[in-house]
């Protein structure tokens, strides 16, 4: 997909598609402040202006996951599929 964003004098016409981990983590370490990719992250956007990769966004865990599946738990009360379909509490 692609968004249009307008800067104070100019249009910028983003595009977005999924891009390798390896792509990904090089933009990370090169500038991204913690320079590192937490394992567990699987699907990973690039952000285009024209042909250039300008951004980078991860889904996933984070480095913290037990910390948000307790707190998923916390919220809805059940585990079953908070975690790929298994039981959250045997990760």
């Amino acid at each position: 997909g692609a968004f249009i964003m307008q800067g104070s004098e100019e249009m910028y016409r983003f595009n977005i598609k999924e891009i390798s981990k390896e792509d990904a983590l090089k933009m990370i370490q090169k500038y991204h402040y913690s320079n590192t990719l937490p394992k567990i992250n699987k699907y990973f956007l690039g952000v285009f202006l024209e042909k250039e990769l300008v951004g980078v966004a991860t889904l996933g865990w984070g480095t913290r996951p037990r910390h948000t599946i307790q707190r998923i738990k916390r919220l809805s009360g059940d585990w079953t599929n908070v975690y790929d379909g298994r039981d959250a509490t045997k990760q």
